[in-house]
């Protein structure tokens, strides 16, 4: 080792120089690498917004081009000649007033020499109504012959029981083809929570487009009572107003056809059946739904206490969850394998028939159930917190004609006394009271009101 080498290495002085330049080197380094680091990831963040702004982009161009077509097609629809034919709208399950107004008026049309059609976007809902040798256009658009393109351009007149707007179908080209055509308005039930124009008046988080468009104007709006036109009128804009009566409650006052019995849960309501053969008593509880907070309000609303309890005393019972909550069926079946639930998608009503006790919060159902004048509860555990969320009809939430209760125990305890009321409904505290408020929302309490509704159609059919 030559003799600087020595003094190199004996010199603590050098020693400290060349370590603090090895630190400053690292320390370089790694600025160096943090800024590598702070360049690709802003690269990385500016990459996902690009990949943001070119889905959004590439939605907005699809919607634009959607809604060039629908508005062509709309005037097409507006001068094209119009045939003596109805096209009857479901977004989504056969069922509700459309149902039981289509199968009703495809009688009825024939002998008025008028073509009948029904449309939804549901291919399942398409293929069961052709399964049973009634008129339906497909779901798939693609699908759609010349002969169907006419059927839509053509239709004189347009039933729906939903908002109706540009974008209340997969495919708007249907909205458009049907632009020409008469409207009637059927709606879902006697409203419980603002809707319509009183709901644009809320002004929260709203698509005032499409909701205006949904509220109308109508050429008739379909209602119960003829006293509610005014209430109505709030809510909605028409041109003429029937109160019919809503043709899904007909199934109420006869046996159920085969038609009726379409797009049910059969095994439900073989079991209501059967059960009231017996004696047993039918519980249906239809809860409303609380928005992104479903899952966690029934899984603490103690559901699976009543189940418990009415397995223990031979009751029957069964849950039909909002639509817009039914994808979560399958996670509770897992969590309350002791719960019924009504399948998705499918019509309640003659079900609901074969029900002693119907337990809801804010269902319109539960005014359409006061025409079997039979035991109502009002669950309703969460309920300031409901009413201020989703903005009720303070006067409707307070008509409750039946027993209430806060908790699961009360719930139990108003499911026994109503239990006590099926062989004696003349000792049923609530019968009064169930009695005048039907007397106030119905006009006729007789299962006419898909006949009535029948000639409200043709009606509209004949009219220039």
């Amino acid at each position: 080792m030559s003799e600087a080498s020595r003094r190199k290495n004996d010199d603590p002085a050098w020693l400290e120089d060349r370590v603090a330049a090895l630190e400053e080197s690292l320390a370089r380094v790694n600025t160096f690498n943090s800024t590598v680091m702070e360049a690709l990831t802003h690269i990385l963040e500016r990459l996902r917004e690009f990949e943001k702004m070119t889905v959004w982009a590439a939605a907005r161009d699809y919607k634009m081009e959607n809604n060039r077509s629908m508005q062509a097609l709309a005037q097409a629809s507006k001068i094209f000649p119009k045939t003596r034919s109805v096209v009857f709208v479901s977004k989504g399950y056969f069922g509700d007033n459309v149902k039981y107004a289509y199968l009703a008026f495809y009688d009825y049309a024939r002998a008025h020499g008028v073509a009948v059609n029904f449309l939804t976007d549901d291919p399942h809902q398409s293929d069961m109504l052709k399964a049973a040798g009634l008129p339906c256009l497909s779901a798939v658009p693609e699908d759609w012959s010349a002969e169907d393109i006419r059927a839509l351009l053509g239709a004189k007149v347009v039933v729906m029981a939903d908002n109706f707007g540009a974008h209340s179908f997969k495919n708007p080209k249907a909205f458009g083809m049907l632009q020409g055509a008469k409207t009637i308005q059927l709606w879902h039930g006697i409203p419980i929570k603002e809707i319509g124009l009183r709901y644009v008046l809320r002004g929260d988080n709203v698509i005032l487009d499409e909701l205006l468009a949904s509220a109308g104007e109508f050429d008739v709006l379909v209602a119960p009572g003829a006293a509610a036109r005014g209430e109505w009128a709030q809510r909605f804009a028409f041109r003429d107003y029937a109160a019919t009566g809503y043709p899904r409650t007909d199934v109420f006052f006869r046996e159920p056809t085969a038609r009726d019995l379409l797009n049910i849960d059969r095994e439900i309501y073989d079991l209501f059946r059967a059960a009231r053969s017996k004696g047993k008593p039918t519980i249906i509880y239809t809860p409303t739904y609380r928005d992104d907070v479903a899952s966690a309000w029934f899984s603490s609303a103690g559901i699976d206490k009543l189940a418990a309890h009415a397995e223990a005393k031979g009751y029957v019972l069964a849950v039909n969850l909002h639509p817009y909550e039914q994808s979560l069926i399958e996670q509770f079946h897992k969590q309350f394998p002791g719960i019924r639930f009504i399948a998705p998608g499918t019509d309640i009503y003659p079900i609901v028939r074969e029900a002693d006790i119907l337990i809801t919060d804010y269902s319109s159902l539960a005014f359409d159930f006061l025409l079997l004048d039979r035991s109502l509860i009002f669950y309703r555990p969460d309920g300031d917190k409901v009413v201020e969320a989703r903005g009720f009809i303070e006067t409707m939430v307070n008509e409750a004609p039946g027993g209430t209760a806060l908790n699961a125990d009360e719930l139990v305890d108003a499911v026994d006394t109503a239990a006590a009321f099926i062989h004696t409904p003349a000792t049923d505290s609530h019968r009064s009271a169930r009695q005048i408020l039907r007397a106030k929302l119905f006009d006729h309490v007789d299962g006419d009101a898909a006949q009535r509704l029948c000639e409200v159609i043709i009606r509209q059919v004949e009219a220039d």
